[in-house]
Order: structure tokens, then sequence, then C-alpha cells
């Protein structure tokens, strides 16, 4: 394992190296970096009490997503580079958000660490997919599933910035349990298309 990480780790690197420059500043791709630079004036905002401002922002956060998406097709922009950032910003978001939101709401730690480990472990093993064995995949319902529940739970949190008890424990447990089922389906749809591409070379 360690041996297909490093591999996966230097072609990683040859690649984003290899990137040609006109990939940088399409207008897609410019949209993304702007994106990016919203995460933390969101996570400020809102960790001053400025939910309403930091709503607003994340509503124009997620509909660049879509416009930068839609931008790509039309303009013929689709870049490799531009794949492969939407869905590192998305999560580098909805991570940011919530470690913020476990300072303020100590038991939402969990998430942060659920997340962490759960991302952390499904590129690892996505990554030696694409690369040892050739296997792109786009994400599944259940990511989509969990990807929503975390957004509406932002959105919450925002909305009611004081927010405690049950309804806290509530939010917590959902996305625990939504992690978890995300996970665990990636992790054995994985691992099967593995097994299967692993058949085929024989």
């Amino acid at each position: 394992m360690y041996r297909q990480v490093t591999q996966f780790s230097k072609k990683a690197f040859q690649i984003m190296i290899k990137i040609d420059k006109r990939e940088i500043f399409t207008i897609p791709n410019i949209i993304t970096y702007i994106r990016i630079m919203m995460i933390p004036f969101i996570c400020v905002l809102f960790f001053e009490g400025r939910g309403d401002v930091a709503l607003w922002l994340s509503v124009v956060f997620w509909l660049a997503d879509i416009v930068d998406g839609y931008l790509a097709r039309s303009l013929n922009q689709v870049t490799n580079l531009g794949k492969m950032l939407d869905p590192i910003v998305d999560k580098l978001f909805q991570f940011s958000f919530i470690c913020c939101a476990s300072l303020m709401y100590p038991g939402i730690f969990v998430l942060c660490a659920l997340q962490f480990v759960k991302e952390l472990i499904l590129a690892i093993i996505a990554g030696v997919a694409m690369y040892r064995y050739g296997i792109h995949e786009s994400s599944r319902w259940y990511g989509k599933l969990n990807t929503g529940l975390l957004n509406a739970s932002i959105i919450i949190l925002l909305l009611f910035p004081f927010i405690e008890g049950e309804l806290l424990f509530m939010i917590v447990l959902i996305n625990s349990i939504s992690l978890v089922f995300s996970f665990v389906l990636y992790f054995i749809y994985y691992l099967r298309l593995i097994k299967q591409r692993r058949a085929k070379d024989k």
C-alpha cells in the first residue's frame, strides 16, 4: 500500500507540472479560484456571529459552482485542472466550515474527525484505482446524499447560530451516520471495481 500511495503521489505531481498554462486561467477556473478565496470569509463571518451575511455568501459560493460548470461546457473550457479542483473546493468548504463550527459547538468536532478520515482514505483508494488500474468513476448517489445533508446542516447553522440541545445532537447524529454510510459504500464500491479489473487483466 505504501508503494502504491508513493506512486500515486508521484504521478499526481507529474500531472500537475504538465498542466497546460492555458488551462490555469480559463473563465471557469478563475471562478473556482474566487470560490476558494470566499471560504475563509464565510467561516470568519459565521464565527463572528454574522450568519446572515455568511449565508448569502454561501449561496453565492454554491451558485458559482453551477455557473462555472455551465461555462466550462458552453465555452468548451472543460479542463483536467477544473475537474480536479471542483470537488476539492466543495469538500474544503464543508470541512473548513464544520471545523469552524466545532469551535462554537464542541460536539460537531466528531464530524470534523469523521470527514477527515473518510476523505483521506477514499482519496488514497480512488487515486490508486485511477493511476494503477485506470478506473475513472464519478460520484455516487450516496456521496451526493452526504454532500446534500452537510450543506443543509450548514444552512441550518447559519440560520440559527444559537442552536443547541437535541436539534444540534440530531444534526451531528444524522451527518455522522451519513458519513459512515457513504464511506462504507464507497470503500466496497472501489474494492469491487479493483477486483473486477484485476480479474480482467489476468
